[in-house]
């Protein structure tokens, strides 16, 4: 790190503190010159000391005794000066602030932390007060905006409105946040074996005192046995674990991505928990040989849970997909203390009504509450309830017959709706209760249909809406934020029912939300929106005025693909500061300079206009056979054109080429990254002229982008490629050497379902750091975890392999007769004791209602199977 010069130092503390803060008196100057000249140069401690004095103010004789003590800690050493001003930085916070910032020690290095996340652990730790007109969580809040300010913990992400979504620490005040906390024996970080095995007496004795443990690994959690740990928080995802919970005094419990099979009961045990975070996988019995003892994957909260009488936050969560969902037992309506309930797809059994149920004061966050629930009388139970999401497959909303009444949650200021589609998933029969599961939990997983489904086979017809929205008044009337995610199919004239929200700054569309080519924002509008977030929404035009949109301040527009522009009236709000624009039209921003221009122009203000991934389109009613063929002169393209639009539109055999590749120097010499998606039926040789581009670092093939049941990588290969994505490609044998991707560093492979291995030279890819691999056979996540061992025996260095979903593949033939009528069941039995499988999970006929078959002769059947032991018909 390059040392900042004296001039260099001092504008840095200038900026940080002088042109923050206003006037100061020349005697601060002076001190504050002092100051900059000796940090050091250290970008760091000036920093850091910055933040300090930025909180003391324009007191003269603390800004001289802050002088002294940097002047005492001057050292020859940059590292060891940094530290010691970040010392003296530390000493000086607020004792509310010191274990705050000791917290940090509890995370990874370099993790993100996430805000969130981080409130829920501080509001239940037991150092934080509640103040004057302010709840726990937003002391929290406020502790950390602190620490930001004094520049102790920056700033990784924000969210879309301004708030901080992600922190983080720098490496050396990390330092120092590890050292302090444990001096005083407030965090316990427990890393592996060589830890252990150096210290193992010491942090014995000081897991018997209550201190907080942070754990890296699973084998770990056994030295935890019998301790006094206040909290013990996992932070990595590990396999399955066998929780034998012996720390009794346990206030916070957080096992990271661990997947537990079932619920742990040992859980019920810890009657002083404030924090509980769980993650299930209901698939790992299958892998123990005990998918018997599982009538189907779903996963049943105990009705014991309300024992935990002391729950604050309560998370659970899936690894991967909320394929399965959770059934609540409505006991945890009991909970007395429960501030925030975070959870999957789930249902909740019957639940009395409201005069016999206990009313929950303090729950402030219910996040994924089935819509199923949304009733009046339901809603009555938590009066001061400010965050809450709807979240459902689309037969939840659907089956909700009655209109949504949030009248009775005063306190809400965000609410958000999303409609779910499980990936293969367990949907519940429209015949189950409304609002509720049946009683008895057989009964209920019986009711469960397993059916494969693929994202937006099963939406409902596009005019008739998955939501219907209450009328105005039966919406809370204090609510500021509002989100629709997912095929509601709401019509944009619903709008003017959220236009009519009193309160309402801030209104979220994404995935279809809203349908219809056109937006015609009619009445008053949205006269009190500051923020309007459109991801993914299918309108073409949009029209409205300044009058409509009055405070808006922040636009943001994400995958639009058919918006033609933004309405060009925007230019007369006068409040606007941003607009933001991802993968749209050229057009659409084009028409956000426009707009920013005419700001200019007409008011002498300016905006921020930031655009991304900007394309240009064409609509042709006929196939193009090749975009290389277009040319670039007018006359000519519009003859292209034409000729394009009167041809008949035919798809082409799947041995044609859609696309014809051009020559190696036909490509910009620059490109990094190229990307073929869709059936373009490139042969693999193809590949050779990318193979050619000179600056190639990223490739992404999916979607029967190319074809043939072969692959082998010719001439150089691919001498500067980092990143290698297959999707779904139609590839069997891949044949490649480590010559060919000399510099791969990621290979992922996505629903590759025929191929049968890597290729096992790339254990000589020196530079290969990942391999990640879903939805593929069973021997291609074998080659991977060999290429590690290679990789390992030969070079003493590790790479990450992670494999999720991986299932056998195996073929069977059957002999159909002219008059058979076909067992099925006795065909599948047949093919399992021919492959020798014993249990037979999940068996798909995919051409099965496609198929064909003469009635005269004999015929020959084949059929593709797949066993996938996380499935279960």
């Amino acid at each position: 790190m390059r040392l900042m010069n004296f001039d260099e130092s001092w504008n840095l503390l200038h900026k940080k503190i002088f042109e923050k803060e206003g006037s100061y008196s020349p005697e601060f100057e002076n001190i504050g010159k002092q100051i900059a000249l000796k940090c050091g140069g250290l970008p760091l401690a000036i920093t850091v000391t910055a933040g300090l004095l930025s909180k003391i103010g324009q007191r003269l004789d603390e800004w001289q005794r802050i002088a002294e003590n940097v002047s005492s800690v001057v050292s020859t050493d940059p590292e060891a000066q940094c530290m010691r001003v970040l010392a003296l930085s530390y000493h000086h916070l607020p004792s509310h602030l010191k274990p705050c910032f000791l917290y940090f020690a509890i995370f990874a290095e370099d993790e993100r932390i996430f805000v969130n996340k981080l409130v829920e652990l501080l509001a239940v730790e037991g150092f934080l007060n509640e103040e004057e007109g302010k709840s726990i969580e937003e002391v929290a809040e406020t502790c950390i905006n602190e620490l930001v300010d004094r520049s102790l913990i920056s700033i990784h992400k924000l969210s879309f409105d301004g708030e901080i979504q992600s922190c983080g620490m720098h490496d050396v005040t990390r330092e120092l946040c590890l050292r302090e906390a444990r001096n005083m024996n407030f965090v316990n970080v427990i890393r592996g074996k060589s830890d252990q095995n150096s210290c193992a007496q010491s942090m014995q004795c000081s897991f018997k005192k209550r201190s907080r443990i942070s754990i890296y690994k699973e084998e770990e959690l056994a030295w935890c046995r019998n301790s006094e740990a206040h909290s013990i928080i996992m932070l990595r995802g590990f396999n399955c674990i066998t929780l034998e919970l012996s720390f009794k005094l346990v206030r916070v419990l957080d096992l990271g991505w661990t997947p537990c099979p079932i619920f742990p009961s040992g859980v019920l045990s810890l009657i002083h928990l404030r924090y509980l975070s769980l993650c299930f996988n209901p698939c790992l019995l299958q892998y123990r040989g005990s998918i018997e003892a599982v009538p189907s994957s779903i996963i049943d909260i105990p009705l014991s849970i309300s024992c935990l009488c002391y729950l604050q936050t309560f998370k659970l969560y899936l690894p991967f997909t909320d394929s399965y969902p959770f059934i609540l037992p409505s006991e945890i309506l009991t909970m007395p203390q429960l501030r925030k309930l975070r959870m999957g797809w789930n249902y909740l059994r019957s639940h009395e009504p409201t005069e016999n149920r206990l009313v929950l004061k303090s729950l402030q966050c219910l996040n994924q509450l089935n819509p199923r629930n949304c009733t009046g009388s339901f809603f009555r139970l938590f009066p001061n309830l400010k965050k809450l999401k709807v979240f459902g497959v689309q037969e939840d909303f659907r089956n909700h017959k009655d209109l949504y009444d949030f009248r009775y949650l005063y306190q809400l200021e965000k609410l958000a709706f999303r409609v779910y589609y499980p990936g293969a998933a367990c949907v519940l029969e429209s015949t189950a209760p409304s609002g509720s599961t049946p009683q008895d939990p057989l009964r209920f997983q019986t009711k469960l249909l397993y059916k494969k489904t693929q994202f937006g086979k099963a939406a409902p017809p596009a005019d008739v809406p998955t939501l219907l929205l209450p009328p105005p008044d039966a919406f809370p009337q204090n609510l500021k934020s509002l989100t629709f995610s997912g095929e509601f199919f709401l019509a944009s004239k619903d709008l003017s029912i959220v236009g009519k929200l009193p309160e309402l700054e801030v209104l979220k569309l994404s995935d279809n939300a809203v349908i219809g080519e056109e937006w015609e924002v009619v009445e008053e509008g949205f006269p009190h929106l500051k923020f309007l977030f459109l991801d993914n929404i299918y309108i073409r035009y949009w029209r409205a005025s300044s009058d409509h949109f009055p405070y808006l301040e922040r636009l943001f527009l994400r995958n639009c693909y058919d918006l033609d522009s933004i309405p060009p009236d925007f230019a007369d709000i006068t409040t606007l500061a941003l607009i933001d624009i991802s993968s749209c039209r050229q057009s659409v921003g084009k028409s956000a300079k426009q707009i920013q221009q005419d700001i200019q122009d007409n008011y002498g203000s300016s905006i921020e206009v930031h655009t991304r991934h900007l394309f240009v389109t064409f609509h042709f009613s006929s196939f193009v056979e090749s975009i290389f063929d277009i040319t670039t002169d007018e006359d000519d393209f519009e003859k292209e054109v034409a000729s394009c639009r009167n041809n008949v539109a035919t798809a082409p055999p799947t041995d044609v080429s859609t696309l014809r590749l051009p020559p190696p120097d036909a490509f910009p010499q620059n490109l990094k990254s190229l990307t073929f998606s869709g059936e373009f039926f490139l042969a693999w040789k193809d590949l050779s002229i990318v193979g050619k581009l000179p600056k190639l670092e990223v490739l992404k093939l999916s979607w029967k982008s190319f074809i043939g049941e072969e692959w082998e990588v010719v001439e150089e290969g691919f001498p500067h490629l980092k990143f290698l994505f297959l999707h779904e490609v139609c590839i069997r044998y891949w044949r490649a050497s480590s010559d060919h991707f000399p510099y791969l560093e990621r290979l992922f492979l996505r629903s590759c379902y025929y191929l049968d291995s890597i290729p096992r030279d790339f254990a000589d890819i020196t530079t290969l750091a990942l391999i990640d691999i879903s939805y593929c056979q069973q021997s291609v996540g074998n080659s991977a975890k060999q290429i590690q061992q290679d990789i390992q025996d030969n070079y003493g260095s590790s790479i990450e392999v992670h494999t999720r979903n991986l299932y056998k593949h195996f073929r069977c033939s059957v002999t159909i007769d002219e008059d058979d009528d076909i067992d099925f069941e006795k065909e599948v039995a047949s093919c399992r004791n021919n492959v020798g499988r014993n249990r037979l999970q999940y068996l798909v006929f995919p051409f099965l209602g496609v198929l064909n078959l003469p009635r005269k002769g004999r015929r020959k059947a084949k059929f593709s199977g797949t066993s996938n032991t996380s499935r279960k018909v």
